[in-house]
């Protein structure tokens, strides 16, 4: 899709993030976007993948001062999601060479 609105001169800046996440994880930077990515963590937040196989597809993880304290009043929806520090974000991605993260569709 941004491929077909850089023809108009317009670039588009892909993200990634949640609300647990206040809300923004990641996002393409200006000076080098990437098409297909939602780009690099924003200062401040870490990322990884979890159980990736062969093809490097896991569980998206974040870490950083932005992620939430907790579900209010819900302790055991908290402890699914919150472990040992990381948001499971329940989302799949994978991390390529530049850091740039890539969503894949469930």
């Amino acid at each position: 899709m941004a491929v077909g609105f850089e023809k108009f001169g317009i670039t588009i800046l892909e993200g990634y993030g949640l609300s647990e996440a206040s809300p923004i994880l990641t996002v393409n930077r200006a000076e080098r976007p990437k098409i297909g990515s939602v780009g690099p963590a924003i200062p401040g937040v870490t990322i990884r993948i979890d159980g990736s196989g062969e093809n490097g597809v896991g569980e998206i993880l974040a870490s950083g001062e932005n992620i939430m304290a907790g579900y209010f009043g819900k302790e055991e929806e908290t402890k699914k999601v919150l472990v040992d520090g990381w948001l499971r974000t329940g989302d799949l991605g994978w991390i390529d060479s530049d850091g740039h993260l890539h969503i894949v569709s469930g």
